[in-house]
């Protein structure tokens, strides 16, 4: 998690704790509290509601105005984000592949079971009319594998 900057601290500043910002204030608390009727916040001060007076701001407003002026700053900033929005590309592309190996790999393994599931019953079918046809149950055991539990309970049936 990346610390907040000094734009966005000025920003919400701007927004939310300047002279004209109260009602706008006002409307975010009671949001982010859930106050609603007679607990709603009727009125706030702002105790410091402009930029230059804050201790140090101006210095850094002023800085950060120096320094975004500069070709190299704006330059590694646009560097900056660029390999963000690379690495976020790359977890995404990541996390896509790792879909369909996944996808692949059960539709694969639901194959194998399909068919393996498919063999056992038409060796049930084949004991079944072996058995209608009144084979030797030795027979029927070796011709189709079955254990013994499975074929005495295909004589139930």
């Amino acid at each position: 998690m990346s610390c907040p900057s000094l734009v966005n601290d000025v920003l919400f500043k701007i927004v939310f704790g300047t002279a004209n910002s109260e009602p706008v204030l006002k409307a975010l608390l009671n949001a982010l509290l859930g106050y609603t009727g007679e607990q709603r916040i009727a009125s706030l001060t702002i105790a410091n509601p402009t930029l230059e007076k804050e201790e140090g701001i101006g210095m850094a407003i002023e800085t950060m105005r120096k320094a975004y002026a500069r070709d190299e700053v704006r330059e590694l900033i646009r560097m900056r984000e660029k390999a963000r929005r690379d690495y976020l590309s790359g977890l995404a592309d990541a996390r896509n592949e790792g879909l369909e190996l996944g996808r692949a790999e059960g539709l694969e393994k639901g194959l194998e079971e399909g068919l393996e599931k498919g063999r056992e019953k038409g060796l049930e079918e084949v004991a079944r009319r072996m058995l209608e046809r009144g084979a030797d149950r030795a027979l029927i055991l070796e011709v189709t594998n079955l254990s013994e539990q499975d074929l005495a309970a295909l004589e139930k049936e």
